[in-house]
């Protein structure tokens, strides 16, 4: 009797898993969700990108991008020395979602493209441009 009791409470267990996935998949496919990670955390009293984060962050027909934040809170892939290198100027953009570059990919945010175009520009000199990215999204004039 046990034996019994055990099989179908496992076969409704089962049952109900097998409908609740199904749910998901229709409402994934019916009306598909944003999926963001978490980006923030609050850092000295400040919103800040979530250190040392590499998130997935896409929206249904939009965009689906990848995000890379370094141990300095910034967006970038790699850190930054505390001192840059000789020949090195170092400019911080400081900015809300556009700086951040939401919606785009790690290489395609406007600070990646300015410190490309002005190291092309300095190709000929021995000076290096660093850009910080210190765009954070939900930030604003009034921030």
């Amino acid at each position: 009797m046990a034996h019994r009791t055990a099989f179908r409470v496992a076969a409704i267990a089962a049952a109900v898993a097998l409908g609740l996935g199904a749910s998901e998949c229709a409402v994934r496919l019916v009306a598909p969700q944003a999926l963001v990670g978490p980006l923030h955390e609050e850092l000295l009293g400040v919103i800040a990108p979530i250190a040392n984060a590499r998130i997935r962050f896409s929206s249904p027909g939009q965009f689906d991008t990848r995000v890379s934040i370094n141990s300095e809170h910034f967006r970038a892939h790699f850190d930054f020395t505390s001192v840059p290198a000789p020949h090195v100027r170092r400019i911080a953009m400081l900015g809300d979602s556009m700086t951040f570059g939401y919606g785009v990919n790690d290489d395609e945010t406007y600070p990646t493209y300015l410190e490309q175009r002005l190291n092309r520009v300095l190709a000929s000199s021995p000076t290096r441009v660093e850009i910080i990215n210190a765009g954070v999204i939900g930030m604003g004039t009034g921030e």
